[in-house]
């Protein structure tokens, strides 16, 4: 009898990992592959998200000349930093004020931090609660890396959008509050449905 009671409860654990398991995979999943649209087409979509809601035509456009690209961003968007090779954003100047004063780890409520960047090599993210998909930008693929693996006591994610051209990745990431996740989603798919490169 005590080998049964062993392995009945060896048999439960099996079980219930594999519901875990196969419950993660189904929700990590269940948006599959996406694309982003051009803007004159996501603007004539209607949806419920503020995001989707915004005109890209009072945004700002930031152009790189050395590159040969545009890309447009919400006028009420402070720029902190910008290189030929690195533009940095805060949704507003108080979220930047925020962000020198806040412990690591953690990212105000509210607040989210775009980041552009053109380099040599992609970014690599690995581990539980890193979620790839497909994506096009511009005409040409890459992924989106969405990253909600955050340890206790942190309370942010990221999202990294990263594609190659010409030998130079061009990655573009949003670092916000865990409870922004959707808004931060929306307003990057937004701001990238604006890349173009110059012909």
């Amino acid at each position: 009898m005590p080998n049964q009671k062993g392995f009945s409860k060896i048999a439960i654990i099996i079980i219930v990992l594999i519901l875990i398991g196969g419950a993660y995979f189904v929700f990590s999943k269940k948006d599959g592959s996406m694309q982003i649209q051009d803007a004159k087409n996501q603007n004539s979509q209607s949806d419920n998200s503020p995001t989707d809601q915004l005109s890209v035509d009072n945004w700002k456009t930031y152009r790189n000349d050395q590159y040969g690209f545009d890309v447009k961003y919400p006028e009420n968007f402070v720029v902190s930093r910008q290189t030929d090779s690195s533009l940095y954003l805060a949704s507003d100047q108080s979220c930047f004020d925020k962000i020198k004063k806040a412990s690591p780890g953690y990212v105000e409520k509210g607040c989210s931090y775009y980041l552009m960047l053109i380099q040599d090599n992609k970014i690599i993210e690995e581990g539980v609660g890193v979620v790839r998909e497909v994506v096009k930008i511009s005409g040409l693929s890459g992924e989106k890396i969405i990253n909600q693996s955050s340890k206790t006591g942190d309370e942010y994610a990221s999202i990294t959008i990263q594609f190659e051209k010409r030998n130079k990745w061009y990655i573009f990431n949003v670092i916000n509050n865990i409870s922004d996740n959707h808004i931060a989603k929306d307003t990057i798919d937004k701001i990238l449905s604006t890349f173009k490169f110059a012909k």
